[in-house]
C-alpha cells in the first residue's frame, strides 16, 4: 500500500460519509474516534511529515503525572539539575518539546481564546454540579443526621460534595485552572500567541520557565506548550517530546499531545517502580502501537530507589547489586505477563510486543532521577532539596557499605548504578545512530497501521448499514406501532415486578459487595501487620558489671571483680515498615476500586439481566424477546449512574519516616506508632467503605428501571420508525451506501 493509495481510500470514505451524513454521520464520528481515523488533510500532513527525509527523529516520553518524567529528562539533559519543573497535577503538566538550537532559548505557546472559553465552560459545569451535589447532601442530611447548625450543615455538605466531584480529575483540574486564571491578575485579552525566552545558561532559563510552567507561576494557567532549544551535541537530529499524558483536562492540549505522538518514532514509557505498568500505561502502549504504528518501545521503571527499603533488602541479604537484579527481574516478569494478556485481548497488535514479552527482564530499564541529582551535587549538598536529603538519609542508613558522606568513590559508583543514566544515554545514542533505518521502518509501519484502521472503519460502517437494511425490511409502520403498544403494555404490566426484583438485587449487591470489600481490606491489614512484625526483632547483649560487697575487692586482685549480665532490647527496620505502610495505602484504593468495578459488571450481567429477562419472558414470550437488546438497555442504564469513587489516601505521620534500624526505646516507640497507625487506618478505611457503599446503593436505588428500560426500547423503535416511514427510499439509500463502501479498493 502506497501513501497516495491510502489517501485516495480515505477520500472515498469521506465522500460517502459526507453525502450521507444524516444517515451514517453520527456512527462514522464514533468509529473515527475509536480507531483514531484522521481527516484527509491530517492524514496527508502526517504522511508528509513522516516521509520527510530531513525531519528530526522524534522521541516521545510518556507516562502519568508524578511518574518521574521530569526527573528523567533533568538527569538526561541537565545533569540532574531541576531545570524542568515537576508537575503536581494534570493541570500543571505542560507539553514540552526539546531540540537542538545554536542558542539557548524557549518558546512558550499560550492557550487561544477558544481554548480559554473551553476551560471556562468546564469551570461552569463543575460549579453547577457542585451546587447540585451540595443541595442533595443537605436534603439527605436533614433526614439522617443531627446537625448542630445551618452553617455546619452547609460546610459539611460542601466538603463531601467537593470530595466526590474532585474524583473527576479532568473536571476538577479545569475548574482549578480557570480559578487560577482569574486570580493571576493577567489580562487574558493582552496575551500574545507566543512568548520567546532567551537565557545565558540553563539555571537562568529554569528561573524564567517557573513563571510559565511552575505550579505557582503567574502565566502557568495560560501555558499550552513549551519548546526548548539547547546547544547540546546529543540533540543533533532528534527532538524529545515530553507529554502531559492522554487524560489532559484541556481538550486542545490533549489533541496536540495525540498529534505529536502520531509523529513519534521512538517511545519511552516511564512507569513508577512502585506502581509498575498501571492500567493507564497499558492502554497507552496499546494505543501508540495499534493505532499510531510506533514499534520502537522502551519501558523505564522510574523511582527505583523507593523499592530498596522493604522486603527486597532482606531477600538480597543487603547486597545492593543482587537486590537491584531481583527487583528488575520481578518487574520484567510483570511486563511479560501484562503484555501477553494485552496481546491475547487485542490480537491486532500482532508481533509488536513479542520481543518485550520474551525478554521482559532485559527490556525493563530502571532509573532514579533523584539519584543522578545526588551524584552530580555530591560536593554541594547544600543545594539538595528536602526530597533529595530524605533519599540520601535512607540510603546511608539502610546501605552504609554503599553510601556514605566520607567514601565519595563508592557512593558515586552506587548512585550511578541506581540512576542508570549511562544505559539510557546509550539507548538514545543508539536510536539516534539508527535514525534512517528507524524512519524508514516507521514510514512503512505507519501507512500499514493507518490502512488497517481504515479497513476496520469501512467494515464497521458496512455492518451498521446492513443492520439498518435488515431492520427496515423486517418492520413496517403498522407492525412497529403494534410492537410499541404491546411492549409498553407488557412493561407496564410487569413494571412492579421489575422494580421489586431490581430493588432486591441492589440490596443483594450491597450486602455481598460490602462483605467482600471488608474481607479484602482485612487481608491487606493482616499483611501489613505481619510485615511490621517481621521487621521487628528482639536482640540481646552481654555486658560486664563490677561486683559489689566485701569480696569484690579480694576478687579484683585476681581479675575477677566483674560479673556478666545480659539484657534484651527491641529492634525495627523502619524502612521496611514505612515501605509496607505506603504500599498498603496504595493497594487499598486501587484494589478495592478494581474489585468493586468488577463486581458491579458481574452483577449487572449475571444477576440483574437474568432476573429482568425472566420477568419479561413471562410477559412477552420468546419470540418477542431480544436478550441482546435487554442487555444493551440495562448496560446503558447502569453506566449512566455516577458511581462514587473510593478516594482513599492515608497520611502517614512523620514519626513513621524511614530512619534505618532503630533499637531499644526508639524501636518500641516506632512499633507502637506503627500499630496505632494501622489500627486507626483500619477504622477509617472501614468507614470509607461504609460511605462508599451507601452512596453506591443510594445511586442505584434511585433508578426506576422499568421506565428506563422502556425508554431505551422506545428510542430504538423510534429510530427504525423514521426509516420505515419512507421504506423504499431508505432501503435504496442504504443499499447504495453498502455498494459504494464495498467498491472501495
Amino acid at each position: 500500500m502506497k501513501s497516495k493509495d491510502i489517501i485516495e481510500f480515505r477520500e472515498k470514505i469521506t465522500d460517502i460519509v459526507s453525502k450521507n451524513d444524516s444517515h451514517i454521520g453520527e456512527e462514522a464520528k464514533y468509529i473515527e474516534h475509536e480507531y483514531s481515523i484522521d481527516s484527509v488533510n491530517k492524514l496527508q500532513e502526517a504522511i508528509c511529515s513522516i516521509e520527510n527525509e530531513q525531519r528530526l527523529l522524534q522521541i516521545g516520553i510518556v507516562g502519568r503525572v508524578k511518574a518521574g518524567k521530569s526527573s528523567l529528562l533533568n538527569a538526561l539533559l541537565f545533569d540532574g539539575l531541576n531545570i524542568l519543573p515537576k508537575a503536581a497535577t494534570p493541570m500543571t503538566a505542560a507539553l514540552t518539546q526539546i531540540s537542538y538550537g545554536d542558542n539557548l532559548s524557549a518558546e512558550v505557546e499560550f492557550f487561544s481564546q477558544k481554548d480559554i472559553e473551553e476551560i471556562k465552560k468546564g469551570h461552569y459545569e463543575y460549579t453547577e454540579k457542585l451546587q447540585k451535589l451540595i443541595d442533595e447532601k443537605i436534603n439527605s442530611a436533614k433526614f439522617h443526621e443531627k446537625i448542630s447548625s445551618k452553617e455546619d450543615l452547609q460546610n459539611k455538605s460542601r466538603k463531601q460534595a467537593q470530595r466526590e466531584l474532585n474524583s473527576n480529575t479532568s473536571l476538577s483540574s479545569t475548574y482549578d485552572q480557570y480559578e487560577r486564571m482569574k486570580s493571576s491578575g493577567v489580562d487574558i485579552q493582552s496575551l500574545k500567541d507566543k512568548s520567546t525566552l532567551n537565557a545565558k545558561d540553563v539555571q537562568s532559563l529554569s528561573q524564567q520557565l517557573l513563571a510559565y510552567v511552575g505550579s505557582e507561576g503567574r502565566y502557568m494557567p495560560f501555558t499550552k506548550s513549551v519548546h526548548i532549544k539547547l546547544p547540546q551535541d546529543n540533540l543533533h537530529g532528534i527532538q524529545i517530546v515530553d507529554t502531559p499524558g492522554l487524560n489532559d483536562p484541556v481538550q486542545s492540549r490533549e489533541d496536540r499531545t495525540r498529534e505529536l505522538l502520531k509523529y513519534c518514532d521512538v517511545i519511552f514509557i516511564v512507569s513508577p517502580s512502585g506502581q509498575f505498568l498501571s492500567k493507564e500505561d497499558v492502554e497507552l502502549m496499546d494505543r501508540i502501537t495499534t493505532k499510531e504504528g510506533v514499534t520502537n518501545l522502551f519501558v523505564i521503571s522510574s523511582q527505583i530507589d523507593n523499592q530498596l527499603m522493604g522486603d527486597e533488602k532482606e531477600k538480597g541479604n543487603g547486597d545492593l547489586h543482587q537486590i537491584l537484579k531481583n527487583i528488575t527481574s520481578k518487574l520484567g516478569g510483570h511486563l511479560s505477563t501484562t503484555l501477553t494478556q494485552l496481546k491475547k485481548n487485542n490480537p491486532e497488535v500482532g508481533t509488536t510486543f513479542d520481543q518485550l514479552i520474551e525478554q521482559g527482564q532485559r527490556h525493563v530499564i530502571h532509573s532514579s532521577g533523584i539519584c543522578q541529582t545526588l551524584r552530580n551535587q555530591f560536593d554541594s549538598k547544600e543545594l539538595w532539596d528536602s526530597g533529595a536529603r530524605t533519599v540520601w538519609l535512607n540510603l546511608t542508613r539502610e546501605y552504609p557499605d554503599y553510601f556514605s558522606d566520607t567514601d565519595k568513590v563508592t557512593s558515586i559508583a552506587s548512585l550511578d548504578k541506581l540512576s542508570n543514566l549511562s544505559e539510557i544515554k546509550n539507548i538514545v545514542a543508539t536510536v539516534g545512530a539508527k535514525k534512517q533505518q528507524i524512519l524508514e521502518a516507521r514510514k512503512e509501519n505507519f501507512v500499514k497501521v493507518k490502512f488497517d484502521s481504515l479497513l476496520k472503519y469501512r467494515e464497521r460502517l458496512l455492518s451498521f448499514c446492513k443492520k439498518r437494511v435488515r431492520d427496515i425490511k423486517s418492520n413496517d409502520k403498522e407492525r412497529l406501532e403494534q410492537e410499541k403498544q404491546k411492549l409498553t403494555a407488557i412493561i407496564n404490566n410487569v413494571s412492579v415486578d421489575i422494580d421489586n426484583e431490581y430493588s432486591d438485587v441492589v440490596k443483594s449487591l450491597g450486602f455481598n459487595l460490602k462483605n467482600e470489600l471488608i474481607k479484602e481490606l482485612e487481608s491487606y491489614f493482616r499483611k501489613a501487620a505481619a510485615s511490621v512484625d517481621k521487621a521487628s526483632d528482639v536482640e540481646s547483649e552481654t555486658y560486664k558489671v563490677k561486683k559489689s560487697g566485701v569480696f569484690s575487692w579480694v576478687a579484683g586482685l585476681w581479675g575477677g571483680g566483674y560479673e556478666n549480665h545480659t539484657r534484651t532490647y527491641a529492634t525495627i527496620r523502619s524502612g521496611t515498615v514505612r515501605n509496607s505502610l505506603e504500599q498498603l495505602t496504595d493497594e487499598i484504593e486501587r484494589s478495592i476500586k478494581d474489585k468493586s468495578e468488577r463486581a458491579i459488571i458481574a452483577w449487572r450481567k449475571e444477576e440483574l439481566q437474568a432476573k429482568v429477562v425472566q420477568i419479561l419472558r413471562s410477559g412477552m414470550g420468546d419470540e418477542k424477546l431480544s436478550s441482546a437488546a435487554i442487555s444493551q438497555s440495562i448496560k446503558r442504564v447502569i453506566n449512566e449512574i455516577n458511581t462514587p469513587d473510593l478516594k482513599y489516601s492515608g497520611s502517614i505521620p512523620n514519626t513513621l519516616r524511614a530512619r534505618g534500624i532503630l533499637i531499644s526505646s526508639d524501636a518500641e516507640k516506632f512499633i507502637d506508632d506503627a500499630e496505632s497507625y494501622l489500627s486507626k487506618l483500619q477504622i477509617r478505611a472501614k468507614g470509607d467503605i461504609d460511605k462508599y457503599m451507601r452512596e453506591l446503593i443510594n445511586g442505584l436505588s434511585k433508578v426506576k428501571l422499568s421506565n428506563r428500560l422502556l425508554e431505551k426500547y422506545m428510542e430504538e423503535i423510534r429510530s427504525i420508525e423514521i426509516l420505515v416511514k419512507n421504506k423504499n427510499i431508505e432501503l435504496d439509500r442504504f443499499g447504495r451506501i453498502v455498494l459504494e463502501l464495498e467498491r472501495i479498493d
